[in-house]
């Protein structure tokens, strides 16, 4: 089980700042976690000046043969963008790659990080929380889309 201490300004999509009334949204975890691990699943290596070599770029993935054997590179390649420099362990990640039903040419990636032991904004102890992050690839358009999802 993890223990994880993080709070994280909020973003929408695109990972543009999110603004309620004026003022920038701080998240909780484990909304945070998720985002940080979309930060380094979606950023291109290289973009990140900090540790350029901690982002994987999932969107160089796109247009490839949507085959098994890609599906499987991009769950390794998810895995060690993850584990690297970061506080998961191997028990805590989760990944599954599907085939899209729309045609040969979509995949569905989701990413579930397990066992979040957090105290919430109202100074309560969380256990054993979770969160996925679904990520839709069409491989064919380019199109790449990340949703949150907290469970």
């Amino acid at each position: 089980m993890a223990n994880y201490v993080l709070k994280d300004i909020a973003t929408a999509e695109e990972f543009d700042l999110k603004i309620e009334n004026g003022d920038i949204v701080i998240e909780q975890e484990p909304l945070a976690l998720a985002n940080l691990a979309a930060f380094r699943i979606m950023t291109e290596p290289g973009e990140w000046t900090f540790d350029p070599a901690a982002m994987l770029g999932l969107r160089r993935y796109l247009g490839g043969a949507n085959t098994l054997e890609l599906r499987e590179r991009i769950k390794r390649d998810i895995l060690l963008v993850l584990f690297k420099g970061l506080v998961f362990s191997h028990n805590d990640i989760v990944i599954d790659i599907f085939p899209g039903t729309e045609s040969a040419n979509t995949a569905i990636v989701i990413v579930e990080i397990k066992n979040i032991n957090y105290i919430d904004s109202d100074g309560n102890e969380r256990n054993n929380a979770s969160v996925k992050s679904t990520y839709y690839m069409d491989t064919l358009t380019g199109k790449l889309t990340f949703i949150d999802d907290i469970i």
